[in-house]
């Protein structure tokens, strides 16, 4: 007897264990085949078909759905309105794409709110929490342009409920369209044009993609349907490309960027290291009215080694409105870190005043391009600039950053950063600064008793990178502390500008080639000339603005500490 009833509580206990552990349905493009999980012990032809029983199935352990085919052509969007935690996870043994990588093909249909068309919805309550790990998701196959749907929305289903999102190594890019020489495959590169012409002709000839739909890019993260109804949202991108989106031949505004943030209150969205956001339509991220900023967050979390990158969007070319060809765009509280924000068509970054911000360790340049001379619409010179900030009350933190060449082709017209301010008082603190390029303006304007900080930093008045002027309105308050040389004969930074063209290997691996980029020259005495006789520059001469080569920490090319002691 006692044996007995030691076998039956070993028996109870295993199955509680059992009953913890994660259940793995296995999607391998055919269907049928033995798989050995006690849960789902068939493999599935697709996505959807698996979560037909993982609704059923599902325990608090949570499920795992892991993609072994290649490509999985998805006849209808995908709806993830788990319970318990889900992780959608590719696990293609020597994907072509490079790692684990499985490619999605899906089909979009009204499964979104209010039914919006959308490739793939997460609808969760608190505890169902999703992963995607190791997925390209691209629209079915088709003709070449936009297609008028959410590549991805996610929100959650009820009032209150804290839910948190895991996106890892995740694409939303590009196919190429029915006729191209490699139709049916996605664009992986999002560091290279993918059209043969920059052109948007050739681009909806050579590029489909879900544009979006309804007005809004084509990942949506939001907490709630309502717009404000409050729900504890976060949200964590690793290693994500958001590339290639674009627009229908005619495009309804506002539409074709990557990453839109609309209609939440209580949500913090983490772009992390090795996200980037490139030749888009749209913007590569932005903000809508509908946001609640004073409890949003957005946090882009950069590395040394493995940066973040806004480049080259904006390629619909729309001056008429704001937040719809920036590489960034936000009205939040915003903490940007080892960022690149580089040749967009409008702002490179533009805080739009409706929280604090802080940039750090960051190169902001080359912007208001004309991506698409052929169109003829050249990008606005009166309000956009490398960087932009405007608000009443909000405080924003430049540290360690380059602002540099505007690309607006008039002398003076070209802001390389403009503040614009109504009443109130916000604060601007820069510091180890770089602000350049020939005939750009570096503008803070308004009426407002604006608060303005700066100690340590370059605003380029000698040299090839002259800035056209520095125009502070009256209304401002300044305190300057050590800024370095302001012409009168000083030498300042001599840069030495070279292509932006980052070189990619692999997926999700940083790009090689970021050192050379507008770097200053660490070699020889010309470099020292605008450093004080004071300075640690002088004493010891490695590099008076130390940006690579001996700098460790040179992959963001910012570093005027060597300022402080003046």
């Amino acid at each position: 007897m006692k044996t007995r009833l030691m076998i039956l509580t070993a028996a109870v206990a295993l199955g509680t264990v059992t009953a913890g552990l994660t259940a793995t349905a296995t999607v391998d493009g055919v269907g049928g085949a033995a798989t050995g999980d006690a849960t789902f012990p068939l493999s599935y032809a697709t996505i959807n078909a698996a979560m037909v029983d993982v609704r059923t199935l599902e325990a608090a352990g949570g499920t795992t759905i892991s993609v072994t085919a290649q490509t999985v052509d998805e006849s209808a969007g995908i709806l993830l309105d788990n319970d318990f935690p889900l992780t959608i996870d590719g696990a293609v043994a020597g994907s072509v794409y490079g790692g684990e990588l499985a490619h999605i093909r899906i089909t979009s249909s009204g499964i979104g709110i209010a039914g919006a068309a959308a490739a793939m919805v997460i609808n969760n309550d608190t505890g169902g929490g999703v992963t995607l790990r190791d997925l390209i998701l691209t629209p079915s196959t088709g003709t070449g342009g936009g297609v008028s749907a959410r590549a991805l929305q996610s929100y959650n289903r009820a009032a209150g409920s804290t839910v948190s999102h895991l996106f890892e190594r995740v694409m939303f890019t590009a196919i190429r369209p029915t006729g191209h020489p490699n139709a049916g495959q996605p664009v992986t590169n999002p560091f290279v044009h993918a059209a043969s012409a920059d052109t948007r002709v050739a681009r909806l000839a050579e590029l489909r993609a879900f544009s979006g739909g309804g007005g809004n890019n084509a990942v949506e993260l939001r907490s709630n349907a309502a717009p404000s109804v409050g729900a504890l949202m976060t949200y964590d991108l690793n290693h994500c490309y958001f590339t290639h989106i674009v627009l229908d031949a005619a495009p309804p505004l506002s539409r074709g960027g990557g990453l839109v943030i609309s209609r939440t209150a209580e949500v913090t969205v983490n772009i992390n290291e090795g996200c980037v956001f490139s030749y888009n339509d749209g913007s590569g991220v932005r903000t809508v009215g509908t946001l609640a900023p004073a409890t949003a967050d957005i946090n882009v979390n950069g590395t040394i080694t493995d940066p973040v990158f806004f480049i080259y969007n904006g390629w619909q070319e729309d001056i008429t409105g704001a937040a719809r060809n920036e590489g960034f765009y936000a009205d939040c509280d915003v903490d940007i870190n080892y960022a690149y924000a580089i040749g967009n068509y409008q702002d490179g970054i533009d805080f739009a005043g409706g929280g604090n911000d802080t940039i750090s360790n960051t190169y902001i340049a080359d912007n208001q391009r004309d991506l698409d001379t052929s169109i003829g619409v050249a990008p606005d010179t009166t309000t956009a600039a490398n960087l932009t900030m405007t608000g009443t009350a909000n405080t924003t933190t430049l540290a360690n950053v380059t602002i540099h060449n505007n690309n607006a082709p008039t002398a003076g017209n070209g802001r390389t950063l403009r503040a614009s301010f109504g009443t109130g008082t916000p604060t601007i603190t820069a510091s180890n600064l770089i602000a350049s390029g020939a005939g750009d303006v570096y503008e803070l304007v308004g009426t407002g008793a604006a608060i303005y900080n700066e100690d340590d930093s370059a605003l380029v008045q000698d040299g090839a990178h002259t800035l056209n002027s520095v125009a502070i309105a009256g209304s401002v308050v300044q305190t300057v502390t050590d800024r370095v040389a302001t012409g009168g004969g000083a030498s300042d930074p001599n840069f030495v500008s070279t292509t932006f063209a980052p070189v990619f290997s692999v997926p999700f691996t940083a790009p090689a080639g970021l050192d050379d980029y507008l770097r200053v020259n660490p070699v020889g005495a010309a470099n020292l000339a605008f450093a004080s006789a004071a300075s640690p520059a002088r004493t010891n001469p490695v590099s008076a603005i130390n940006v690579t080569g001996a700098n460790p920490n040179g992959a963001v090319p910012v570093e005027l500490s060597v300022f402080s002691a003046n």
